[in-house]
């Protein structure tokens, strides 16, 4: 990268800094920003309610935001490349509905049977990740018989059809049940946790060291084409296997503890592309992790200050600013991309 690109880098994660910053000061209790400082190297100067607020609820939730917003970077970035389609995303391409709709099918079948509650720690992430890798696996295989548009339409068909089965499922599960999972049906920071928020951000850094190693080498001759990869002496078959695996988790992983969050997948590669301008993956990368933690704790911020008090669905925002990119990007398709 040359001095542009680290100035870019630099301006992009001081603005994450200081969002998650003002994500963890901003709420309906004022606690100075001083004394947090001073609490967390070690003096005790906060009261156990203020502690509990922060560490408890507002930490928790600024880390899930962060934390999943960079996943669903990393995830439409790696699903962009790996499907040849610059629409891949977890949202577009139906694989957060199909992870959604199996998190409801095992929580119909454990309360069918009475271990609701222990499924959602053990069974559930397993379930989401194996069907998730499962699906994009089978994207993967249809990229190389369809077009950009078509398989574009194949995963919105797809993600309405799995969105029925999972709404179908809801309508006969108890209400206390049903309204747990449709929380996660519309997305939220909120009831997170630190034990969820925690299982997040390891998982950001297992993705980004990941991803970037694969991305160092062998992601661009990738996008050139199959056959140039090989000439490289590439495995291609590996390297989409690897790819497949890094963007299916990702993906998974973020439908588990935050839910259905759209479109924050998909603009933070296209978002990076505009800044960088640069081709090289291993540029994009770092740029769109970045970008898809900012937007996901605006997002957060802005609903936490424009709807205070009400429980609006994190989708519902994103959706609002990523319909028109996504439109926008479709209307711009002329058959010309380097990897249709």
């Amino acid at each position: 990268m040359d001095k542009r690109m680290y100035f870019l880098l630099s301006i992009l994660i001081t603005i994450l800094l200081a969002s998650f910053l003002a994500s963890i000061l901003y709420g309906p209790v004022r606690i100075d920003f001083i004394k947090i400082l001073r609490d967390m190297f070690g003096e005790s100067v906060l009261t156990d309610t203020e502690r509990a607020i922060i560490y408890n609820t507002r930490m928790p939730i600024a880390i899930a935001a962060l934390a999943s917003g960079s996943l669903l970077g990393i995830s439409g970035f790696l699903y962009q490349i790996l499907l040849r389609n610059p629409m891949g995303d977890p949202y577009v391409m139906g694989v957060a509905s199909i992870s959604y709709t199996s998190l409801v099918a095992v929580a119909f079948l454990a309360v069918s049977i009475g271990v609701f509650f222990t499924y959602m720690s053990f069974i559930a992430p397993l379930v989401v990740l194996v069907v998730a890798l499962t699906y994009t696996g089978v994207l993967s295989l249809l990229s190389y018989r369809l077009s950009v548009l078509q398989i574009l339409l194949v995963g919105i068909s797809l993600s309405f059809a799995f969105s029925g089965v999972s709404i179908l499922l809801l309508s006969m599960l108890p209400p206390e049940v049903a309204g747990y999972l449709a929380v996660a049906l519309m997305g939220s920071f909120e009831g997170v946790g630190q034990h969820g928020s925690m299982i997040l951000i390891i998982s950001l850094v297992i993705a980004i060291v990941s991803s970037l190693l694969i991305s160092i080498k062998h992601l661009d001759p990738l996008l050139l084409g199959e056959d140039y990869a090989r000439s490289l002496g590439i495995n291609t078959g590996l390297v989409r296997l690897f790819v497949g695996i890094i963007a299916g988790s990702s993906a998974a992983i973020t439908v588990t503890y935050v839910g259905v969050i759209g479109f924050i997948g998909f603009a933070s590669p296209h978002i990076a592309r505009m800044l960088v301008k640069s081709g090289k993956s291993s540029v994009i990368l770092p740029f769109a992790c970045i970008i898809g933690g900012l937007l996901a704790i605006l997002t957060n911020l802005f609903i936490r200050i424009v709807f205070q008090g009400s429980s609006v669905p994190v989708t519902a925002i994103t959706s609002l600013f990523g319909a028109p990119l996504l439109i926008y990007m479709v209307s711009r398709m002329r058959g010309e991309y380097a990897w249709t």
